[in-house]
C-alpha cells in the first residue's frame, strides 16, 4: 500500500543483499477501453438550501464523527441548487472538532477507518491511501504535491481556515488524472464573513510545545473580501521512538465570495525539521521492544506554495472555473555517514481551466489540465522535467426524480526526460493514457439511493522514482498503473441516521509498489519502485453516524480491503546462486492491513463543554517486501483516543489524548533480504493541551 518510500535508516541500507531478487513479468494486461467512475462534486460556502429537495450542508459533529457531506456548487443570485448527482453521491466528510490550530490535519483525517496513512517516521509528510491505493489530496479541488512521491504536505493549511474534509472513495481519474485511482480527500477552505483574531499556546506529553496565531480581517463593508493570516510553530518529541518534529508554517490568503463569484489566493511557507528513529532487529525487538534505537538520520524540508482558485457564474446555467498552483520544494537528507546524505529540489506549475454547464437535465464539466515540474537529486538525478497535458469531460444526467446517470472521459499525455548521475546518461519516457467512467443511480427516496458504476482509472509513475534513495534511479521505466473498478454504493440519510456503504472489485495491472529488498545494480542501496504482477482488490467500506439524543451521537466506520496477486512468481537465488521460483498467486500484497475499524461517541453536555471518545483497530499485515508471505506478520492493535473542549467567554480549552492506554505497536515493519525483519516502534501515549484566546 505504501510505494514511493524514502528510506533513511542506516541499519537497513548498510546491510548487504543475499541473492538476486526479481519479479517474473507475467502481466496479463486488460483491455485499454477507458471506463471509469468519478464525480464532479464541488463545494461553495455560504450557499443556502431553499427547499427540502435542495442540497444540505454538512453537519458539524465532534471529531471523528463522519457524516454525509451534501455538497453545494456555485449558483446564481437566487442560490438555485439541483437535486441530482451531487447530493445523491455525497462523499463521507470528517468534521474538524475539537478544532484547534496546532492539531495535525493528518491526525484528523486518520480518525476515519477508510483512510490509511503511512506511519513510518522515516517520511517527512504522510501519504494517504483509500482502498489500498494512493489517494489524491486536494485543497479547493487543487492537487497538493501529488506529482512526486514526497507525499502530500498538508501542514501548509491552518485548521481555522478549513471548512470541511470530504473523503470520496470513488476513482477520480477523469477529473484528477494520475492520482485519482484510489479516490480523493478534498479539503475545502472557509470564507469567514466576520473578523476573528486568535492566539493560542499548546503543551504536550511526553514533550511538545507550540504557538498559533490566526487573523481573519474583513476588507469591505459588504463582507465579501477578507484577508487571512496564520502562523503555527510546533515542536514534538517522541520518547519511545526518538523522533522529533519541529515545524513552522506561515500562511496568507486573500478571499472574495459573492453569490456569483468565488476567489481565493493562498500563499504558504512551510519548514520542517525531522529527526528519525532507528530500527530494531529481531533480537532487539525480543529483548526490549518498547525502546527504539537512537539514530542520526535527519530530514529538512522547506516548501513554498501559491494557489489561485477562481469561480465565476456567467449566467444561470454557465460557470467558469480556474485553478492554478506553483510550488517550490527544497529538501536535505542527512545521514550519520555523510557519503549517504543527499539534497533534493523540485518545482511544480499547475493550471486547470474548466467550463461547467448546469440545467435541470445535465451538468457537464469540460476542462483541461497542464502541469510542468522539475526535479533534481544530488545522488541520482542531475535534472529531470515532466510535462503533462490532459483533456477531460464529465457529464451527469438527471433522467427523472428516480433515475440518474453519468459518463466521463479523459486523455492525458505525459513526457518525462532527465540526466542520471549514477549512469552518466539520459533517459526519457512518453505516456499516452486515458480514463473513463459510467454509472447509473436509482433514488429510492429522498433519503436512500443506490449507485452502480464501472471505471477505468490510472496512476502515473512519479518523476522522482528514487524517493531520495541514493543510486536507485537509472531510468524512467515504470509503467503506469491501471485498474478496472466495479463499485456498488448505497447511501441513506434522515434526521438522525447517516449511512454509507461501498462494495468494490478492482482488477489492477502494473501496481506500483516500493520493494525494500530489490537489488540495484552498481549500488549498495537496495530498494526500488517496481511494477507488480497483476493484482486484484476486493473490499467493502462502511460508515454511519447516529444522533441518539440531541446531546449524544454514536458512530463508526470500517474498511475491508483484500489486495492479492492474480498471478506471477517471485524469483530469488539460493546459497548456491541457483534460482528459486516462488508462486505468489493469491498471496496478499504486503504492507496493507486488510481490515481497519473505529467506533466513536460524542457528548455535548452543554453549550460550553463537550467530550469525544474513540476506539480504533488495525488488523495484522505482512511486512513490506514480504511478497512470498512467509515471514512473521506485523501484529494488529487497538488504540483508544479521547478529547474534551471547553469554551469560557473568549477562552477555549482543547485537551486530547491519543493512545490513551500507551499501547505498544509497530508503525512499520519491513524486510530488506527476505529473511530478517526491521521493526519501527510507534510512539506511545501523546497528550496535547491547547489554550486559545479570541479577541
Amino acid at each position: 500500500m505504501q510505494p514511493y518510500r524514502f528510506r533513511t535508516l542506516s541499519a537497513i541500507i548498510l546491510l548487504s543483499i543475499v541473492g538476486q531478487i526479481s519479479f517474473a513479468d507475467q502481466q496479463n494486461n486488460d483491455s485499454d477501453n477507458n471506463v471509469k467512475n468519478a464525480k464532479s462534486t464541488k463545494s461553495a460556502k455560504n450557499v443556502k438550501a431553499t427547499s427540502d429537495d435542495k442540497h444540505l450542508s454538512a453537519t458539524e459533529y465532534t471529531l471523528p464523527t463522519i457524516v454525509i457531506n451534501y455538497a453545494n456548487h456555485l449558483n446564481n443570485d437566487q442560490n438555485k441548487t439541483r437535486n441530482n448527482s451531487n447530493a445523491s453521491s455525497a462523499p463521507i466528510s470528517v468534521s474538524l472538532m475539537p478544532n484547534y490550530a496546532n492539531q495535525s490535519i493528518d491526525r484528523t483525517i486518520k480518525q476515519n477507518a477508510w483512510v490509511n496513512i503511512n506511519d513510518n517516521d522515516s517520511v517527512a509528510n504522510p501519504s494517504f491511501y483509500l482502498k489500498g491505493q494512493r489517494a489524491s489530496v486536494l485543497l479547493n479541488g487543487i492537487p497538493l504535491n501529488q506529482f512526486n512521491s514526497q507525499a502530500q504536505n498538508i501542514s501548509l493549511i491552518p485548521q481555522d481556515s478549513i471548512e470541511s474534509i470530504a473523503i470520496d472513495p470513488t476513482a477520480s481519474s477523469v477529473l484528477y488524472g494520475g492520482m485519482g485511482l484510489g479516490g480523493t480527500i478534498n479539503i475545502e477552505q472557509k470564507f469567514m464573513a466576520h473578523d476573528k483574531y486568535t492566539i493560542g499556546l499548546s503543551g504536550g506529553y511526553p514533550f511538545g510545545a507550540g504557538i498559533n496565531v490566526f487573523i481573519n480581517q474583513l476588507l469591505d463593508n459588504e463582507k465579501t473580501w477578507s484577508l487571512q493570516l496564520a502562523n503555527n510553530s510546533q515542536s514534538i518529541d517522541g520518547y519511545r521512538n526518538y523522533s522529533r518534529n519541529n515545524s513552522n508554517n506561515a500562511y496568507i490568503a486573500l478571499m472574495h465570495q459573492t453569490n456569483t463569484q468565488k476567489f481565493s489566493l493562498n500563499f504558504s511557507d512551510s519548514y520542517q525539521y525531522l529527526h528519525f528513529s532507528g530500527a530494531l532487529n529481531q533480537q532487539q525487538s525480543d529483548d526490549n521492544p518498547w525502546q527504539a534505537t537512537s539514530s542520526k538520520e535527519k530530514y529538512i524540508n522547506h516548501t513554498i506554495n501559491t494557489q489561485l482558485n477562481f469561480e465565476q457564474a456567467l449566467d444561470k446555467q454557465w460557470q467558469f472555473a480556474l485553478k492554478s498552483q506553483y510550488q517550490q520544494q527544497w529538501a536535505n537528507a542527512i545521514f550519520a555517514n555523510s557519503n549517504y546524505s543527499s539534497k533534493q529540489g523540485s518545482s511544480l506549475f499547475y493550471l486547470r481551466p474548466s467550463i461547467i454547464f448546469d440545467n435541470n437535465f445535465i451538468k457537464n464539466t469540460f476542462g483541461t489540465e497542464f502541469n510542468y515540474q522539475t526535479f533534481r537529486q544530488s545522488f541520482t538525478t542531475n535534472n529531470a522535467t515532466q510535462t503533462n497535458i490532459a483533456l477531460f469531460n464529465q457529464s451527469d444526467f438527471t433522467l427523472n426524480k428516480s433515475w440518474q446517470s453519468g459518463i466521463g472521459g479523459r486523455f492525458e499525455h505525459s513526457y518525462t526526460t532527465g540526466d542520471f548521475n549514477s549512469s552518466n546518461n539520459s533517459g526519457s519516457q512518453v505516456i499516452n493514457i486515458g480514463a473513463g467512467d459510467i454509472y447509473l443511480q436509482y433514488n429510492w427516496s429522498k433519503s436512500f439511493n443506490t449507485r452502480v458504476s464501472a471505471s477505468y482509472a490510472y496512476q502515473l509513475p512519479f518523476i522522482d522514482q528514487s524517493n531520495l534513495t541514493p543510486g536507485t534511479t537509472t531510468s524512467f521505466g515504470l509503467n503506469p498503473q491501471t485498474a478496472w473498478i466495479y463499485q456498488l454504493d448505497n447511501t441513506y440519510k434522515n434526521d438522525k441516521l447517516t449511512l454509507k456503504n461501498s462494495t468494490y472489485w478492482m482488477l489492477i495491472n502494473n501496481q506500483i509498489d516500493y520493494d525494500p529488498s530489490y537489488p540495484v545494480s552498481g549500488s549498495q542501496f537496495p530498494g526500488a519502485n517496481i511494477n507488480l504482477p497483476p493484482t486484484q482488490t476486493i473490499g467493502n467500506l462502511f460508515a454511519l453516524d447516529y444522533a441518539w439524543l440531541p446531546s449524544l451521537s454514536l458512530g463508526g466506520s470500517f474498511a475491508f480491503n483484500l489486495n492479492i496477486f492474480r498471478s506471477g512468481t517471485f524469483t530469488t537465488l539460493d546459497e548456491n546462486q541457483d534460482p528459486i521460483y516462488v508462486p505468489i498467486s493469491n498471496n496478499q500484497v504486503p504492507g496493507q492491513p486488510p481490515f481497519t475499524a473505529e467506533i466513536h461517541s460524542h457528548w455535548q453536555f452543554n453549550d460550553k463543554l463537550s467530550f469525544w471518545l474513540q476506539e480504533q483497530y488495525y488488523s495484522a499485515s505482512y511486512a513490506y517486501g514480504d511478497y512470498t508471505n512467509t515471514l512473521a506478520k506485523q501484529s494488529g492493535y487497538f488504540l483508544t483516543n479521547l478529547g474534551a473542549k471547553y469554551q469560557l467567554d473568549h477562552w477555549q480549552f482543547n485537551f486530547n489524548i491519543y493512545n490513551l492506554f500507551n499501547k505498544f505497536y509497530y508503525s512499520y515493519v519491513s524486510t530488506y533480504n527476505l529473511k530478517d525483519l526491521s521493526y519501527y516502534p510507534a510512539d506511545g501515549i501523546v497528550a496535547m493541551l491547547n489554550i486559545q484566546y479570541q479577541f
